[in-house]
């Protein structure tokens, strides 16, 4: 779970690799021939998986419906080493499938942005609270609960019950807090509406039309042989723990690969009608408050940044013990980049600057 200092910082590193076209320590990106930038970036990942002490990377680079690279390398465990189908675990991008099946629900008239979370949670502390306020961050609500590695399903009720007892920290509607309540909230109503569990609604819904076929949000159902097993610290220790809790699913716990997941960044910069309309997919990737973190808004889910030159970038970060996560996209040109951790020192927006730098670079020349 990152903090507001983290991200501003990341943020700013990310900032100057864009827009300064450089990150210190980076090869130049000059491309020779079409093929040339991808023989670039490969030695640019391995070179960061190195100077990092990262155990393995999985990295998606699409444009529009093209899937223009891909790259999985390093150490999944102690017994296999990473490649393009390792699973990895995505931390809080989790919360942009979350957010798109709500959207899913809303299409369907089956709820309304502006609804009374109290229907759904009678014991609820604060009447105020809608399901927008979720959606957006502004309930109120602050990580008090921390996930302990559950995986039986029968505990979702009594994590419920103590997460809603919490009083929101200011007047729904009138702040801004990241956290991972919020979207387990939404998880559960997206339960409660369709009659049907969280990860079966989203495998469903959104995995399944997108052929997402080795991606999940329950871990127990991806096999251990190609579990990306996360490390710990600047040394890098693997570790047993892993950090997924069933409980947490909604907000941190898609397991998938950098292909996968590029699918659904994809279709929804292409506005793929296999999940929403046009419509709904423009009101997510719209700002609906300010955040906490410099230069960046809140969208349905996305984080929404502008740059210089009036440029949108869609981005969401996820960090969980041992994993760290990064997708941002481009609707503009309907491009985007997806990396995939695990190790906890990876320079995430450092090398998004870089894959945007190149990939743009090699657009031009083709």
């Amino acid at each position: 779970m990152p903090t507001s200092r983290s991200f501003k910082l990341l943020a700013a590193l990310f900032w100057l690799a864009i827009w300064n076209g450089v990150v210190s320590a980076q090869p130049q990106a000059t491309s020779e021939s079409t093929d040339d930038w991808k023989a670039q970036v490969d030695q640019y990942l391995d070179d960061q998986r190195k100077t990092h002490n990262i155990p393995a990377l999985s990295i998606a680079i699409f444009d529009g419906d093209s899937m223009d690279y891909v790259y999985g390398r390093g150490k999944q465990n102690d017994q296999h080493l990473a490649n393009e189908k390792s699973i990895f675990h995505s931390a809080s991008i989790s919360k942009l499938f979350t957010a798109t099946a709500i959207m899913q629900l809303v299409e369907e008239g089956k709820l309304s942005l502006d609804e009374p979370v109290q229907k759904y949670f009678p014991k609820l502390s604060s009447s105020d609270i809608t399901i927008g306020h979720l959606m957006t961050h502004q309930a109120g609500f602050k990580n008090r609960i921390r996930p302990t590695g559950r995986l039986e399903r029968s505990t979702l009720d009594a994590y419920i019950l103590k997460a809603i007892k919490s009083k929101p920290a200011y007047t729904p509607g009138q702040g801004w807090a990241y956290n991972d309540t919020d979207y387990n909230l939404l998880g559960a109503i997206i339960s409660k509406v369709s009659g049907v569990g969280f990860d079966r609604f989203v495998q469903e819904r959104i995995l399944m039309p997108l052929k997402m076929n080795k991606s999940s949000f329950y871990l127990p159902d991806i096999s251990p042989d190609f579990v990306a097993a996360p490390h710990r610290g600047k040394s890098a220790k693997m570790s047993t723990k892993h950090p997924y809790d069933v409980n947490f699913a909604p907000s941190s716990g898609l397991q998938t690969n950098a292909t996968e997941l590029a699918l659904f960044v994809q279709a929804h910069l292409t506005r793929d009608p296999r999940l929403l309309s046009e419509d709904s997919f423009a009101k997510m990737q719209i700002t609906y408050s300010e955040t906490k973190w410099d230069g960046i808004s809140q969208g349905l889910g996305w984080q929404v940044l502008r740059g210089k030159d009036g440029e949108t970038v869609l981005q969401h970060g996820g960090s969980d013990p041992g994993y760290r996560a990064l997708v941002v996209a481009y609707p503009d040109d309907k491009s985007g980049y997806v990396i995939l951790s695990n190790g906890e020192k990876t320079p995430r927006w450092q090398i998004a600057g870089y894959l945007r730098q190149l990939h743009r670079k090699a657009k031009r020349q083709r």
